[in-house]
Parts: structure tokens; sequence; C-alpha cells
């Protein structure tokens, strides 16, 4: 799990639990800057475009002849829980040494705006050279039976609940006053920020409700105009912070207008907040349908799906209360345990 942030949410608490499950010998980046599993291998992976260049050459090759000594201790089975660009060569060094691959697939196709043709090459190999493959929704794992030629063993295992250390659970109700809605995740062009905004911008007229956006645009987005109920924290955020956020806002929106899954709706369950997603992609496959307001990824939709909620405290609570009970259903213990079975 060489990835420096995005994804370790998952990953890390999945590999603690797996230690519990069956052996394992960890490595991470060393530039990572999300929390990593406690006794984690570091390895100087890269933070730029001249050092992705350098360390393939140098200290990849490096690290693969290393592996050679851990191999010679009877491991099994090589397990990518997150794709990295040095993945494809570590996979096939693993392959030589007679391990069988075992990756995990967040994205089946590049999402729009994101991620280079030449990522999604690599993440294809890796695919391809994979003995078997996890899958967080079926909606992915169709993404990848239609496009790429795959013959190994696969398996959906839904996503763990992300849980901040410093979340406290609250009770949740409805405010008379304000709504403080939020978006969170990193800000791409699929995360129909531009729809959610258009339509904060026709419902200015209720003081109610206002808007946070919170996190880092990527691969050159830009935030459009903002209305005057939104603000904007244009950063990568600490857990700490992610935490304040969760506990500090009403309702979580997800106004994407394509998804294989969201890291933000565990989030929300962890947090018991009702949600607001728009019903696309993998989705409806984290939430069912009495479980989340859903909109389409349009304007009109999206400013109907925020009154209905942001009036309603029956509704309010009931989904406040799925939340609650859904927690127990994605325990990362529960996930680890599907994992360790198919690996």
């Amino acid at each position: 799990m060489l990835t420096r942030r995005g994804c370790l949410a998952y990953a890390t608490p999945l590999v603690e639990q797996l230690r519990q499950e069956v052996p394992l010998r960890v490595y991470t980046s060393a530039y990572a800057t999300e929390r990593l599993p406690k006794d984690s291998i570091p390895i100087k992976t890269y933070r730029s475009g001249f050092e992705f260049f350098w360390n393939s050459l140098v200290r990849l090759p490096l690290f693969l002849w290393q592996l050679r000594r851990v191999f010679q201790q009877g491991y099994k089975t090589a397990y990518f829980p997150l794709f990295h660009p040095w993945n494809w060569w570590i996979m096939h060094w693993c392959k030589w040494w007679g391990l069988r691959i075992v990756f995990t697939v967040h994205d089946g196709v590049p999402h729009q705006g994101e991620q280079s043709l030449g990522a999604f090459r690599l993440r294809k190999w890796c695919i391809q050279s994979s003995d078997q493959l996890i899958f967080l929704s079926h909606f992915v794992q169709q993404q990848v039976t239609e496009r790429y030629t795959f013959r190994g063993k696969a398996t959906v295992i839904p996503h763990g609940i992300v849980h901040p250390s410093s979340l406290r659970k609250i009770p949740r109700q409805l405010p008379q006053k304000r709504v403080r809605l939020l978006f969170s995740g990193r800000l791409s062009a699929y995360k129909g920020l531009d729809l959610l905004l258009d339509a904060m911008a026709q419902l200015t007229a209720d003081p109610r409700l206002t808007l946070t956006v919170a996190g880092m645009p990527i691969n050159g987005y830009q935030l459009p105009t903002l209305p005057e109920n939104t603000k904007v924290i244009a950063k990568w955020l600490a857990e700490e912070e992610l935490a304040k956020l969760l506990q500090e806002h009403n309702i979580s929106i997800l106004p994407y207008i394509e998804a294989s899954q969201s890291g933000v709706i565990p989030l929300g369950i962890a947090a018991g907040l009702p949600m607001i997603c728009t019903k696309v992609g993998g989705l409806p496959e984290q939430l069912t349908k009495e479980e989340a307001v859903w909109v389409a990824p349009e304007v009109d939709s999206l400013v109907t799906g925020i009154k209905q909620l942001a009036s309603d405290p029956i509704l309010y609570a009931d989904l406040h209360q799925k939340m609650l009970a859904k927690q127990a259903t994605l325990s990362w213990e529960a996930v680890a345990q599907k994992v360790a079975t198919f690996l």
C-alpha cells in the first residue's frame, strides 16, 4: 500500500484488522500524509515528477531486490489494497517468485477529469496481472468485466466505515435556525459540485441553509463562482479536521454525476449523518432507497432533495437512526474476515 494519500482511510483499518486474521508484512510510503498501520515498513516512493522518474529507476529496483529475502520466508500471497504506479512491476516480480496476486479495484474506468490515461493503463495491467480481484461494488465489477480481460476469481466486499478516531457519536436532530450541508472529499469534475453550487444559488432566499465544500481540488479542477451561502476549505483535511466538520454539519451531500462508490458514504454512516445522494454508479449499493434522500444529477432535483430533508424533522430523525443501525454491518472486523477468507 504505497499510496501517499487518498484511499489510505480504506487500506489502513483493513490491514490493521487483517493482521488479526493472517500473518502480514506491510509496506507503505515513507511520504504518506495519512495514518498508516503500526509497524509498517516505509519505502521511499515519490513526491514529484522528478522523484517518480529517479526513484522508479533507482529505489524501485532496490526494493524489488530486497523482497527476494521476504519471499524465501514462505509468503504465498501478495495483496495490493490500493493502486500505485509501481504495483505492476512489483506484481510481476512477486509472480516470478510464485506468489499469488490479489488486488482491490476501487475504480474500473477513468472518471471525468480524473487521472491520466497512463495511470489507468497501468491500472488495467494490474487488473489483468492479478490472480484474484476484490471489488467494492458490483457496479465496478461489471465495468471491469465489460472493459478488460480477466479470468481469475473475483468477489465484491463493500467499503467499511471510515471512522476518524476523534469523531464523537452525537445525537442528531434537525436544527430550526440553521441547517449546515457538507460536501467533502477531493474536488473533481465528476463529483457534480457545479450542479450543487447552482442548486445552492437557487436556495439563497432560505437563510437557514449553508454549504461547506471541504477538500483539495485535483487534476486542475477550478472552483466555480460561489453563492453567498457557501464557503470552501480547499485543502487536504487532517483526520481531526474532518471529524470536526462531520460533527458540526447536519447533512452530507453527494451530487456526483458518476461514481464507482464513495468513501464519503461510510464517513457519513460513521457520523450518523443523513445524506442526499444522486442515484448514479455504485452509490445505490452503499445505501438502500430508504437510507438516504435520492435525487437525480440535476440542479432542480438537488434543490428539491435539499428542501425536503432540511424541512422534515421526522425524515431527518429516521435517516439518522438508519445510519446508526447500519454502522454494525460495515465494521472493519467484518470486512477483514471476508477479505481473509478470500485471500
